[in-house]
């Protein structure tokens, strides 16, 4: 339905009536067409109504899908317990090294091998 506005109060052809000068009116489609072409038919198409200053428009409807999925996590932000956080890592005395301090101890040859049994050595 379109919202026909007409200058002076009267009829249309289709039986559409405005009670009074400026009413707007329903009308279908097809005939708000046919009525907006009419030369100095005193016919007009009212603009869509304004919302008016300080109205906060309803936000758009969730898909039910999405919706479910933000309930879910919601619950879950206030019900699950709140992530373990690790144990920091103490701290590991410095190795320090130089002229006054010990090194490390020289290496120690390997233990001669002994002979298997039956194996000859040589000498």
């Amino acid at each position: 339905m379109v919202l026909i506005v007409k200058k002076r109060a009267g009829g249309d052809s289709f039986g559409n009536r405005w009670e009074e000068d400026g009413a707007a009116v329903d009308v279908p489609p097809e005939q708000a067409a046919a009525l907006l072409v009419i030369p100095d038919g005193g016919f007009s198409e009212q603009a869509e109504p304004e919302a008016p200053a300080g109205d906060v428009p309803e936000p758009p409807t969730l898909d039910v899908e999405v919706e479910a999925h933000l309930m879910h996590a919601q619950w879950l932000s206030e019900h699950e317990p709140p992530a373990v956080q690790p144990a920091p890592i103490a701290p590991q005395p410095a190795v320090v090294t130089g002229p006054d301090t010990p090194s490390a101890p020289a290496p120690q040859p390997a233990p001669k091998k002994q002979p298997v049994r039956g194996q000859r050595t040589k000498e």
